[in-house]
């Protein structure tokens, strides 16, 4: 689990952690497939300074934190596949979100440089996967909550060149 805007809301999504058997762990990683595989979960809502979800400097500290964490874990890390997941996506075909826009400056190097095969996220509510971007092949599962929204597919967009988009959700 990752925790996401809603989730913080009620006791900074300290419950959904501890359902998971994860305490209060905001960020974290885990391994799958005998080593094959390591997932490192973020916390995306410290990236975001616009969005009042957690008090500064807290916020700010535990931005530091988790990207100093990241950094060094997939530098670190020998696994063939390295997959990050984040509430929040670096990218999304429609326009006009500026989320988007401060997750990705945080944090697009970062997976670049270290040689994350894929980025996992949620937060609009439709499927859209990117073609490698930088190496990195970004994915939009936002299946829960709300129906599908519009996101523009009538407006231009030059990132929709490099984005395959369903308005279909994953089962």
């Amino acid at each position: 689990p990752v925790l996401g805007n809603h989730d913080i809301k009620s006791d900074g999504g300290h419950a959904q952690m501890r359902y998971f058997g994860l305490g209060t762990k905001r960020f974290y990683k885990t391994k799958l497939a005998g080593g094959q595989v390591e997932l490192f979960a973020l916390d995306t809502t410290v990236l975001l300074p616009s969005k009042s979800y957690y008090p500064e400097p807290w916020r700010a500290a535990q931005q530091k934190e988790q990207l100093t964490w990241l950094r060094r874990e997939l530098k670190r890390s020998k696994a063939p596949f390295k997959i990050v997941m984040g509430h929040h996506p670096l990218y999304f075909s429609s326009s006009g979100y500026t989320r988007e826009l401060v997750v990705r400056e945080t944090l697009e190097r970062t997976l670049t440089e270290n040689g994350v095969t894929a980025y996992l996220s949620g937060h609009h509510h439709h499927y859209e996967r990117s073609k490698p971007i930088g190496g990195v092949t970004h994915i939009v599962s936002g299946g829960g909550g709300q129906g599908p929204r519009n996101f523009g597919l009538d407006r231009p967009n030059p990132l929709r060149q490099s984005l395959s988009v369903s308005n279909q959700f994953m089962v």
